[in-house]
């Protein structure tokens, strides 16, 4: 699994970081829904989208407590 690979990323506490924020392991831009909602999984949020016109950005959500 793709959470597995990336050894190089700081460790997330999704706990800490807002409802809905931008991924910090994602590179480049973002063109697959898919792909940045593993990558979002991955940092603890429950789903992930891309989201920008010029430049499409990995979005991460979570439910807020």
């Amino acid at each position: 699994m793709l959470c597995a690979l990336n050894t190089t990323a700081p460790a997330v506490n999704a706990s800490l970081r807002p409802c809905d924020s931008e991924s910090i392991w994602f590179e480049g831009v973002c063109r697959n829904d898919k792909n940045c909602n593993t990558i979002c999984k991955c940092e603890g949020f429950t789903s992930g989208e891309c989201r920008g016109i010029f430049r499409p950005g990995c979005h991460c959500t979570k439910r807020c407590a």
